[in-house]
């Protein structure tokens, strides 16, 4: 129904390629059974983080879980034997960049690399320390090749 309202395809919904899996991505293996995580090693080709806990008053520490979930799915994406055209999408906030103060300038649509843009407020910046640990690993592992 929420597709429909939106316009958008609702067939996509019942298309044997989607597969909803209930899992945790702190975890190393997502809490899921091995021959699933397998399965998705094998076959998946995009790879969207788009889960993040909205809270605007904690300190940093507190995002861990997050963080973590971002290093295991990229890990996930890393093993695959698809991982040279494999797609990893970090969804990321206005708040990596809740510092920015030059009002004449957007905020560009770029991962921001300067740390002190982030700061204030754990969000923010465990948003930031993601964009990071994805932006680098993929650089290195797969580009580097």
């Amino acid at each position: 129904h929420a597709f429909e309202e939106r316009g958008l395809d609702a067939s996509v919904l019942s298309s044997t390629k989607l597969v909803f899996v209930e899992g945790d991505a702190a975890e190393h293996d997502l809490a899921i059974d091995k021959k699933l995580y397998d399965t998705l090693r094998k076959n998946v080709t995009v790879i969207i983080h788009n889960a993040w806990r909205l809270d605007l008053n904690s300190p940093l520490k507190t995002f861990t879980p997050n963080i973590a979930g971002t290093r295991n799915l990229i890990d996930l994406a890393l093993a695959s034997p698809h991982v040279a055209n494999l797609r990893f999408a970090f969804i990321s906030s206005i708040g990596s960049a809740q510092g920015w103060t030059d009002l004449t300038k957007e905020v560009p649509e770029e991962i921001i690399t300067d740390s002190r843009l982030a700061v204030l407020r754990g969000y923010g910046e465990s948003k930031y320390v993601a964009e990071r640990v994805s932006n680098t690993i993929f650089f290195v592992v797969v580009f580097s090749k």
